[in-house]
């Protein structure tokens, strides 16, 4: 999979399902994408018939106020040591299929194995949204 197939992905599922996720330019989609998967941030599914699913999910190196600002931190601020305590950010997602969804829902559990004792932020129409333990839990255990 090329970081151009990626972006490919995530310009057409937009369109086909009218997600506002990955609110990025050419450019800072890019950007953004690369970063993530440099950081072990980016989550990605596929089947036969190609790429199905992309989550972007990071931990914060302080605690979220509850605006939009602070969950997005300075690439220098955000380190593996506060993968394990600090609060996570699930920012973009998008996905063609439920497969998609609980088994990238899957490797972020593996990933973040402390996830149910740390807060989840996610952005529900552009504001900044808790995410419970049992969403994730239920997303996760889709069919």
């Amino acid at each position: 999979m090329l970081l151009t197939d990626l972006i490919q992905f995530i310009k057409t599922t937009h369109i086909e399902t009218k997600k506002r996720v990955f609110p990025w330019n050419d450019e800072g989609l890019t950007q953004y994408l690369a970063w993530a998967f440099s950081k072990d941030y980016l989550f990605v599914e596929s089947d036969e018939n190609g790429l199905t699913g992309c989550l972007v999910a990071y931990p914060l190196p302080i605690s979220s106020d509850g605006t939009i600002q602070s969950l997005l931190p300075s690439d220098n601020d955000v380190s593996k040591q506060f993968e394990a305590d600090n609060e996570l950010v699930i920012m973009d997602g998008i996905f063609k299929t439920s497969k998609a969804r609980k088994t990238i829902t899957q490797k972020f559990m593996k990933r973040f194995p402390n996830w149910k004792n740390q807060k989840k932020w996610a952005t529900r129409k552009v504001k900044p949204t808790v995410l419970s333990n049992r969403y994730i839990e239920l997303t996760g255990a889709l069919n």
